[in-house]
Parts: structure tokens; C-alpha cells; sequence
């Protein structure tokens, strides 16, 4: 996402599998249960969106709604609390959440990454084999579950057999 008028005219109007700024997010709280993880003090757009695609299977992000937002030199905001040490924090946050999806962004600077949905690991619905990183410290471990509708194989194996349905008939009385 980027205020380039002539990339966004390039790409489609709407992209269903990449980041969602959060400068510009709308969301329909009564129609989703996805929250912001309070956990996450910068970066929290990156996991939100994640969320949704982990959940849903897709975002709906529109390539031409062009937004100019500051991010380093505003007042105020994420930008009055943002340190390398909380940047690194949240980075490994995601990185442990998302294994593959998050990597970090090669020309932009080490607090700066990358938003992948290809690239995430098998226990996410993703094609890629990757070992999980560990979560910051002081984090306890973030449990992976699979996509919606989607089994894994230990699920496969350790599954309980359905319950019989039981009908109960109504007593008259």
C-alpha cells in the first residue's frame, strides 16, 4: 500500500491477499469476532490482517482508496512511543504468530517487514515447511489453529469420534 497513483492503477481495483494498512481499515465489528491483539503495540495491522485471512480466507483491500499517513515524524500516537527494542518485540510477535507470512522488508531497515500470505507455513494453510520462531520473551506461546475447514494431520489421528445424536422427546404433562 502506497500513495503511487500510476502502481495502483496498475494493479487490480481490489486485492484479496495482501496487507491492509491500518491508517485506513474498516471493519464491521458486529459481523466479526477478529480483534486487535493488545499484545501487539506497533505493527498491529500487519496481525489484523492475518487474521482475517487466516479466519476467512481473504481481505478486500482497495488498490484505489491512495492514503498519505506519517509514521515516523508525526506527534503523538504509536509514533511518540516507537524505540528499535519495541519494534524488534512486536516483529518477533508476528514473526512466532505467522510463521512465513512476516518477513523482514530487505531495502526498508531491520524494523521494517514484509507482509508474504504466499509464503506462510503449512500449519497455517500454506505450502511451506518453515520451523516456527520462538515467541518475544516474556510471551507465552501463541497456539497455531488451523484455517477454518481446514484439518491437520494430528487432528486427523487425535480426533474423537462424533457423539450420536441423541433426540429428546418432549414429555407431556
Amino acid at each position: 500500500p502506497n500513495a503511487n497513483p500510476g502502481l495502483a492503477m496498475n494493479a487490480s481495483p481490489v486485492a484479496t491477499a495482501l496487507f491492509c494498512v491500518g491508517d485506513f481499515l474498516v471493519i464491521d465489528v458486529q459481523r466479526t469476532t477478529l480483534r486487535f491483539d493488545e499484545n501487539l503495540s506497533l505493527k498491529e495491522d500487519y496481525d489484523f490482517t492475518a487474521q482475517h485471512l487466516h479466519v476467512h480466507g481473504a481481505v478486500a483491500r482497495s488498490n484505489r482508496v491512495l492514503v498519505t499517513a506519517l509514521h515516523y515524524k508525526n506527534a503523538g500516537g504509536a509514533v511518540a512511543d516507537r524505540t528499535t527494542e519495541k519494534e524488534q518485540y512486536n516483529i518477533a510477535l508476528l514473526k512466532h504468530k505467522w510463521p512465513g507470512a512476516i518477513a523482514r522488508h530487505t531495502t526498508r531497515g531491520d524494523n521494517e517487514v514484509l507482509f508474504a500470505w504466499e509464503r506462510r507455513d503449512v500449519s497455517l494453510g500454506g505450502t511451506h515447511s518453515l520451523k516456527r520462531p520462538p515467541p518475544p520473551d516474556g510471551v507465552e506461546p501463541v497456539p497455531i489453529r488451523p484455517p477454518k475447514g481446514q484439518k491437520t494431520l494430528k487432528g486427523f489421528f487425535t480426533a474423537s469420534k462424533p457423539k450420536p445424536v441423541v433426540e429428546k422427546k418432549k414429555l407431556e404433562g
